[in-house]
């Protein structure tokens, strides 16, 4: 595995030898990626040799594809879009393997209300590393721009769970959010699908709110304020106190208008003291996070279900004071 790697190694280094301009840019890019997958190979136990071994698979093959489009950036064949999706897509690569590696330096900021609570957030967790290895290792523009959505996702996760209190949290959320931003404009410039991304995102974000007690309805209204999947992602990030937006989603549990609740905890002490004091408060933080609102007629009658333009939502967040 690691001579594969070594291999690869002298191939980019000659080649980078041998072009100028852009090719050896592209060249470099990539040589550096490698290096730092040689230095975790050298520094791993047999447990996470095991778990590299896809990676691995996956960089080999992006690094065949690299020096390709190097020599044909060198000889004017490339052309300047395929060498930027080129680019973003090694950076978007690098982004996810360094925020996955160490995505560990955020355990000590998590707080979880119980056992099955941080269980069930390591087996999302388990998941995602699945999910981003088998796209890593295709070693296309596509298979890193799925990986980032993973990445995003188990960031997002660990920001509902108590990360986000890490010094270093923003600027990896930042840096990681703007590597697949970008490679996802050049994947849809250079014609290429991004359905997997935008529903892998809308798969994870589902996920997390459902974590922090929010039903499938109040959701759904949360993806009709910002139907862009990567937008939904960074508002919910962007969010200062989660628990305090969910315990006032919460608030009108009983009310008929907002359908089937499931049972959910009472709001701890320090959740409750950031609820608004009145009606227009609450309005503001709901608008703030992307919800909408519209007046409700105290004189109409009560409506029951939710409506394809989840009336529900509507009514929920009407009644909170």
């Amino acid at each position: 595995m690691l001579g594969q790697l070594v291999a690869a190694q002298f191939d980019l280094e000659n080649l980078i030898a041998s072009l100028g301009g852009a090719g050896a840019a592209l060249a470099d890019n990539q040589l550096q990626q490698l290096m730092q997958l040689q230095r975790r190979i050298g520094s791993a136990d047999p447990a996470a040799l095991a778990s590299l071994r896809g990676e691995v698979t996956g960089m080999l093959a992006q690094a065949q594809q690299v020096a390709q489009q190097a020599r044909a950036a060198a000889s004017g064949a490339e052309t300047a879009d395929a060498i930027a999706l080129a680019t973003a897509s090694a950076d978007a690569r690098s982004q996810v393997v360094a925020t996955m590696q160490d995505m560990h330096r955020f355990d000590p900021y998590l707080q979880f209300d119980s056992a099955e609570e941080e269980a069930a957030y390591r087996k999302r967790e388990a998941e995602r590393r699945a999910y981003i290895d088998d796209e890593l290792h295709k070693g296309t523009p596509e298979g890193n721009l799925n990986a980032s959505a993973g990445a995003l996702g188990q960031m997002a996760d660990a920001k509902a769970h108590g990360a986000g209190n890490s010094p270093e949290f923003q600027q990896r959320w930042d840096a990681l959010a703007a590597s697949t931003e970008k490679l996802r404009d050049e994947v849809r410039r250079s014609g290429g699908s991004i359905h997997e991304f935008d529903n892998r995102l809308r798969i994870d974000l589902r996920a997390i709110l459902k974590s922090k007690g929010l039903t499938d309805t109040e959701i759904d209204a949360q993806f009709a304020a910002r139907p862009d999947p990567l937008d939904a992602m960074k508002a919910f990030v962007a969010e200062k106190d989660l628990d305090a937006i969910a315990a006032k989603l919460r608030a009108d549990g009983a009310s008929p208008a907002a359908g089937p609740m499931k049972e959910t905890a009472t709001p701890s002490p320090a959740a409750a003291s950031v609820l608004p004091e009145n009606i227009n408060d609450a309005v503001s933080d709901l608008k703030a996070m992307g919800f909408a609102v519209t007046e409700h007629d105290a004189a109409a009658e009560p409506v029951h279900g939710v409506s394809g333009k989840v009336v529900a939502a509507t009514s929920r967040t009407t009644a909170l004071g």
